[in-house]
């Protein structure tokens, strides 16, 4: 039987994805790894949010395809199809293989900066950067067991609530 909780967590991980799209990019390295039109390794963007599936498959590839694939094929110039329904398609140079460089995910943080993709930074630009409180080391000490010190930060946080009978 699976977890309902876990579907909660994946629709709340759905319904932010439109927003954090945008942040995440590619750099090319062996072109072994990014998908060549979902992934954002272009600085238009996605190729699939300029050209149709059926362009893509008139030319011999499919969804699924890589990079690498793709940049083998085309032979160093964008198909004419292409270049006529992308603008400015044509100014950006196809990427070279580089075969002792692997792919690299980054982010682009509130400051406009492309960081490498680590879910520290990530957080901190999503969530922002709060004060450390004098209390923390009461509730989250070596040796505390997690369950109880949720329970407690959730108390210290938003107060106990009472019955008043």
């Amino acid at each position: 039987m699976k977890n309902p909780k876990s579907f909660c967590v994946w629709r709340k991980i759905l319904d932010i994805r439109e927003s954090i799209w945008p942040h995440f990019f590619v750099q090319i390295g062996d072109e072994s790894i990014t998908n060549a039109w979902e992934d954002n390794w272009l600085p238009i963007g996605p190729l699939s949010h300029r050209l149709s599936y059926r362009s893509i498959h008139r030319i011999g590839f499919n969804a699924n395809s890589y990079v690498m694939g793709v940049v083998n094929n085309l032979d160093g110039c964008w198909p004419p199809d292409w270049n006529s329904s992308v603008p400015n398609l044509s100014t950006f140079n196809i990427p070279q293989i580089q075969s002792d460089a692997c792919d690299k995910v980054l982010w682009l943080n509130s400051s406009n900066d492309l960081v490498l993709f680590v879910v520290r930074e990530i957080w901190g630009s999503l969530d922002g950067v709060h004060a450390t409180v004098d209390w923390h080391k009461h509730v989250w000490f070596k040796g505390c067991i997690p369950k109880h010190s949720f329970c407690m930060w959730l108390v210290v946080i938003f107060g106990f609530p009472f019955r008043t009978v």
